[in-house]
Parts: C-alpha cells; sequence; structure tokens
C-alpha cells in the first residue's frame, strides 16, 4: 500500500532539491526526494538500470554541463555506498559480475574520454609554449645581431668621421703653413714684395697681417702702397745705409743686391723717407 505525503517547502530549499535533482539526473524532485528517503532509511535499491541510464547520457552529453563537474561526486557515492551492496549482492548472487564489471569498464571509459582531451590539450599548448618559446629565442638572437650589426656600422661611421675630420684639419694645418711658408720663402728670395704689384691677391690687408705676424718688416710708401721686407733683407738694407759714408745714392745701390731692396731705396729716397746727414755723413731712415 502507498502512502502520499505533502510537504510544503520555502522556495529555496525547493530550488536548492531541484538543482541536485538534475545534477544527479533526475526528471522530478519528487523522484529525488524518495531517493533521498530510502537512502535515509537505508533501503535504497541497487537499481543497475538507472546507473546504466545515467552512464549512458553522460556519455552522450545529454545531461546539463554541471553534471560533469558532479563526476567525482558519483564515483565518489557509487564507490562509498553503492558499491559494497553491489558487492554483497554479488555475492549473494543477485547481481552478476559480467554486469558489474560492464559498469565499471563504463565508468572506466568515461573517466578516460574526460581526462583525455585535457591531457591532449595540455600537451597541445606544452608544445605551442615550446614553440613559441624557440620562436622567441630566435627574435632575440636576430635582435642582438641587428644591435651588434648597428653598433660596428654606428662604430664605423664614427671613426671614418673622425679619420676625415682629422684628414680636413691636418690638410687645413699643411695649406697654412705651406701658404705661409710659401709667403715668406718668396719673400725671403725677393727680399721685398711691394702692395702695387699683387695682382692675384683678393685681401691685401690680410695678406699684409700674414706677413707681419710671420716676422715680416711692412713699409709705408706713398707710390708703392705697403712693402713688406723680410727680416734678413731688412737687417741688410739697413747695413748698406749704415755703411755707405759718401752721401752718394749709388753707393748704397751697389751695396744692395736684391732689386726689390734699391726700389724700396728709391722709392724712400724720392718721399723723403731716406736722407744724408752731411754733419755725422750717415743716412737717417724716417719711415711710420
Amino acid at each position: 500500500m502507498t502512502k502520499v505525503i505533502m510537504l510544503k517547502l520555502p522556495d529555496d530549499v525547493y530550488e536548492e532539491l531541484e538543482r541536485r535533482a538534475k545534477a544527479e539526473g533526475y526528471a522530478l524532485v519528487s523522484d529525488y526526494v524518495k531517493e533521498l528517503i530510502s537512502r535515509e532509511l537505508g533501503r535504497a535499491p541497487v537499481d543497475l538500470r538507472a546507473i546504466q541510464e545515467r552512464l549512458d547520457k553522460l556519455e552522450s552529453g545529454s545531461l546539463p554541463p554541471r553534471l560533469y563537474d558532479a563526476l567525482w561526486n558519483i564515483v565518489e557515492e557509487v564507490l562509498s555506498s553503492k558499491l559494497p551492496e553491489l558487492v554483497g549482492n554479488l555475492e549473494e548472487g543477485a547481481v552478476d559480475a559480467e554486469s558489474l564489471s560492464k559498469i565499471e569498464r563504463k565508468m572506466e571509459r568515461k573517466m578516460q574520454d574526460m581526462i583525455i582531451p585535457w591531457t591532449q590539450k595540455i600537451d597541445e599548448l606544452a608544445k605551442k609554449i615550446a614553440d613559441l618559446t624557440e620562436e622567441l629565442e630566435k627574435v632575440k638572437e636576430e635582435l642582438d645581431e641587428l644591435k651588434e650589426a648597428r653598433k660596428e656600422r654606428s662604430e664605423a661611421v664614427e671613426r671614418r668621421e673622425f679619420r676625415r675630420e682629422h684628414r680636413e684639419v691636418q690638410e687645413e694645418r699643411t695649406e697654412h703653413v705651406q701658404r705661409r711658408f710659401t709667403a715668406m720663402d718668396r719673400l725671403r728670395q725677393q727680399g721685398a714684395v711691394f702692395e702695387d704689384e699683387l695682382r692675384t691677391i683678393r685681401s691685401k690687408d690680410y695678406f699684409f697681417k700674414k706677413l707681419e705676424r710671420s716676422g715680416a718688416i711692412i713699409v709705408p710708401t706713398q707710390r708703392h702702397g705697403r712693402v713688406a721686407v723680410h727680416p734678413e733683407a731688412w737687417e741688410e738694407f739697413l747695413q748698406a745705409l749704415r755703411e755707405s759714408k759718401s752721401g752718394d745714392e749709388e753707393e748704397v745701390l751697389e751695396r744692395l743686391d736684391k732689386e726689390a731692396l734699391k726700389k724700396l731705396f728709391m722709392a724712400l729716397r724720392s718721399e723723403g723717407a731716406i736722407i744724408f746727414d752731411s754733419g755725422s755723413r750717415e743716412w737717417k731712415l724716417e719711415v711710420s
């Protein structure tokens, strides 16, 4: 004889029962409640067909996804509460060994089916990480090579620039020395250079200042402009004036070897910058 019990439950309690019933594969909450009462009273029968159906549903994926999260709870339930009873029934002959072995194989296969995909994903992820690490190492090596090559190119450019600048400085110094040497050498050979004879020099002021810095004597004249005289020639010029005592211009000119010095003497003589003092019998030079 079957009795009917009417229960009034709060909404949250009913929702929790409904959630657990679905998680364990029960279509109706009432069936799940009866199962709970039977468990509590120790009268829950071993329903191999129900277990078989739940495993089939688990394999087909027709149960809610949360059931997969509760897989270990189901396994624990079977191992802790159902298995002893199954073993007892097996010993009593109520359950045949083949059915039990079939259930065990299904459970093992299901667990493997759930574990293997994750293992494969882990393996794939590990392989991708290894490939990515290898690619990163290659990129790092290429970057290091590029940095080293850029550094070498930069150093090479700096060395070339330094050599170029050094060469230009040396050439400028050499050119400066050569220009100075050429001008002074020319002045030494000629004895004197007259400004009105310079045709190719652009800046005559710079030319005479440069000669003056190099030791030349600059003598101003009205007729020929400035006259640059080499120090050795100037000393020769003064020596000729000191040694001439007759007051004769020809005597002075004979003592001067260079034509430029003779020209200078005649220019200064005509302008009154050189006069002969008959009292001291000496030539007097008056130049600013």
